[in-house]
């Protein structure tokens, strides 16, 4: 990253990206919140990389209980199976990470972006986080993260 990156920009885009797209995607309400800890037992981590024009990562801790409000709204005819709970999740991280980039430089960003992943554990690893959103989704509180993958500040 440059250093006339902004760290409290960068907050509010990252904040505006899932807030958007939650509403978009799922007709989900989210604030900001402090209700505290959730399970790391039944949570999702999921990380898509931004190579360009930052290098960054969004990681993104979603508890089950949230990833199944999900799946009601989108699939509300069958119970999903795990493939499509996967897709869902993976596809939503990644139109979270384009609308952040759109967010924070405005339209026609020349980006590049890793395909979104899972981990299995903790993230804590890879990079350095530069700030994390404690979020609300209509009652079910979840995480999400930007972390500097290559330099530090």
């Amino acid at each position: 990253m440059n250093e006339s990156f902004e760290i409290e920009k960068a907050r509010t885009a990252l904040l505006a990206s899932v807030q958007g797209t939650f509403a978009e995607m799922v007709f989900t309400d989210v604030t900001l919140s402090s209700l505290g800890e959730i399970s790391d037992v039944e949570d999702s981590c999921a990380s898509i990389d931004i190579l360009k024009p930052l290098s960054t990562q969004v990681v993104c801790l979603f508890p089950r209980a949230l990833i199944e409000k999900f799946m009601e709204i989108l699939i509300p005819d069958h119970p999903a199976n795990v493939q499509e709970k996967d897709d869902s999740v993976l596809e939503l991280l990644n139109i979270i990470a384009g609308n952040f980039l759109t967010n924070y430089f405005g339209h026609r960003v020349d980006s590049k972006l890793q395909l979104p992943q899972f981990h299995f554990g903790a993230v804590e690893g890879e990079g350095v986080a530069l700030f994390v959103l404690n979020l609300d989704a209509e009652g079910i509180p979840f995480r999400v993260a930007l972390r500097s993958v290559r330099y530090t500040y």
